[in-house]
């Protein structure tokens, strides 16, 4: 098992097809609440393993897009850049997620990736390919347990590709890899 993306199976659809089919594919980002909008029998088996889902997040990839390499940024208390997201991509069949290492302390600096005709989307922990070495790669599958506190993006291939992203807490903070192990152990694939 790796430590970048472990393919789970809770035997629940997140949310209703109806937001899905709501997006604006012309808008990269799209943020909501978790509470007005996921399946209910999802938010009560997080809550069972004492998980509160802060905010789900949507990021539309157009075919053959390449999103910058970033890390997240994150207001949540976290220990480290060790933090995770549950990822459900719809389409997109074969695109990969790749994580980097960062080498010899290269900063990161700001991405601005156009949202639609009015907003910008901004990443502020985006980093150049030269100033990493590519340490994993793997297609994403519904759902995925995926590190997002590392430098990370994704190659999309020739369709549209839609992540929905759950934005999981525990004690109010974001959880490092080795804990969603433990959490979710009995839904590995």
């Amino acid at each position: 098992m790796n430590k970048y993306c472990i393919d789970l199976d809770f035997g629940i659809d997140p949310i209703p097809t109806s937001l899905l089919t709501s997006l604006n594919t012309d808008q990269y980002v799209h943020v909501f609440s978790a509470v007005q909008h996921m399946n209910p029998e999802f938010i009560v088996l997080m809550s069972k393993l004492g998980i509160v889902i802060d905010h789900i997040e949507f990021f539309v990839s157009k075919p053959n897009y390449f999103t910058p390499i970033h890390r997240d940024v994150t207001n949540i208390p976290t220990e480290s850049y060790d933090f995770i997201k549950l990822n459900y991509v719809f389409g997109g069949t074969d695109s990969l997620m790749k994580w980097y290492e960062i080498l010899n302390d290269a900063k990161p600096y700001n991405s601005v990736i156009p949202n639609n005709q009015q907003q910008v989307y901004v990443t502020s922990d985006s980093y150049r390919i030269n100033d990493l070495a590519l340490i994993h790669e793997q297609t994403v599958k519904f759902p995925s347990l995926v590190q997002v506190g590392i430098p990370h993006n994704v190659q999309n291939t020739n369709e549209l590709r839609v992540c929905l992203c759950v934005v999981p807490l525990k004690d109010g903070k974001r959880i490092t890899m080795s804990s969603a192990l433990e959490i979710f152990k009995d839904y590995i694939v």
